[in-house]
C-alpha cells in the first residue's frame, strides 16, 4: 500500500498541476483577469490532455519498473525495484525507462482530455443542484 502511495502521489500531482496550467493559460484575457468557470469544453479537453502528458512524463518510469517485476519469474528480483532498475539500465540503458513513450501519450491526451471534461461537467451539474455546498 505504501508504495503503491509513493508511485501514484507524484503522478496525480503533476496531473492536476498540468490540468490547472493548460486552464490558466487559456484564461488570460486581455486585461489579464483570470475567469475561472467560463472555459469552453475544447479548452477543457485541451487542458484536460496536457495533464495527461504531464501525468505519463512521470508515471512511465515506475510504471516500466513494476511491470518488469510483476512479470518476472519468482526470486529473480530479490531485492525488489532496485535490482529492476539496475538491470534495465546496464542491459538498455537509461532511455528503457521510456519504452512505449509515445504511444502512451498518444493515449493520454484524449483519454484524460474525456476524464478531465467529465469532471468539469459533474462539477457544474452539483454546483448547480447544490450550489454552495
Amino acid at each position: 500500500m505504501a508504495a503503491r502511495i509513493i508511485k501514484v502521489s507524484p503522478m496525480f500531482a503533476v496531473c492536476f498541476f498540468g490540468f490547472g496550467l493548460g486552464k490558466r493559460l487559456q484564461q488570460r484575457k486581455p486585461d489579464d483577469v483570470l475567469i475561472v468557470n467560463d472555459l469552453s469544453a475544447p479548452r477543457i479537453l485541451f487542458a484536460g490532455g496536457l495533464a495527461g502528458i504531464f501525468n505519463w512524463e512521470v508515471a512511465i518510469p515506475p510504471d516500466m519498473l513494476t511491470s518488469h517485476f510483476q512479470t518476472a519469474p519468482p526470486g529473480k528480483y530479490p531485492n525488489g525495484f532496485r535490482d529492476v532498475l539496475r538491470e534495465l539500465i546496464r542491459e538498455e540503458g537509461a532511455a528503457s525507462l521510456y519504452k512505449g513513450f509515445t504511444a502512451v501519450l498518444i493515449r493520454a491526451f484524449p483519454s484524460n482530455a474525456a476524464c478531465f471534461l467529465g469532471f468539469e461537467v459533474a462539477m457544474k451539474f452539483l454546483n448547480w443542484v447544490a450550489p454552495g455546498l
